[in-house]
């Protein structure tokens, strides 16, 4: 829900940026996870560290859209998100190796970057500039579709990490970021053109 909620910010103030409204979401709180839960029981970090490194996630991700945007601007976005790609990636291969309070804030700051420059950002950005009418319908097609990559990612992880330990699922994880980046970065073409289907689909 936290990141349905989240996504809709990110919409809406892309859509209201250009009337100079700024829109927010306040979403506090420790986020359990099986990821946080090897955290704690595999590399001994106490509950209270986590979830600062989990909060500073969220508050370096948001801020990241300050950075983001203008970069996004000035260059390719393929490479803004290859960056991110790379920077994400990397992050979740040593999020399994780390022994230091110091090396897990890092580590997490790592993620926020670099989750943010593949995520909403860029996405709703090239759906914006591929699609002028039906724009609100093009941009819910899409955050549905990062939801539901995020959730089957998800899935996925929690099962791996709960089945050979985060220090050894890592690396897989890392590994098919990797992948699925190519992939997007490969296929922006088809994909553009299965919203464009979807649209004529939601017009007749």
């Amino acid at each position: 829900s936290k990141a349905g909620i989240l996504g809709l910010t990110r919409a809406v103030a892309k859509e209201l940026a250009s009337r100079g409204v700024c829109v927010n979401a306040i979403a506090p709180g420790f986020i359990q996870t099986d990821m946080t839960d090897a955290l704690t029981d595999e590399q001994g970090f106490s509950t209270t560290s986590v979830s600062l490194a989990t909060s500073m996630f969220f508050v370096v991700g948001g801020v990241s859209g300050r950075v983001i945007a203008p970069l996004i601007e000035r260059h390719d976005i393929r490479l803004v998100i290859g960056a991110g790609g790379l920077v994400s990636t990397l992050s979740l291969y040593l999020i399994g190796s780390v022994t230091s309070i110091v090396a897990l804030y890092a580590v997490y700051l790592l993620m926020a970057i670099g989750f943010a420059l593949v995520g909403l950002i860029p996405g709703t950005t090239l759906v914006t500039r591929w699609f002028h009418e039906r724009r609100a319908f093009a941009l819910a097609v899409a955050s549905t579709g990062l939801s539901f990559g995020g959730l089957s990612y998800t899935i996925f992880a929690s099962w791996l990490i709960d089945d050979r330990g985060l220090a050894d699922a890592a690396p897989i994880l890392a590994g098919l970021g990797i992948v699925g980046v190519a992939v997007a970065l490969g296929a922006q073409d088809l994909f553009k053109n299965l919203i464009a289907g979807l649209l004529i689909i939601g017009e007749q």
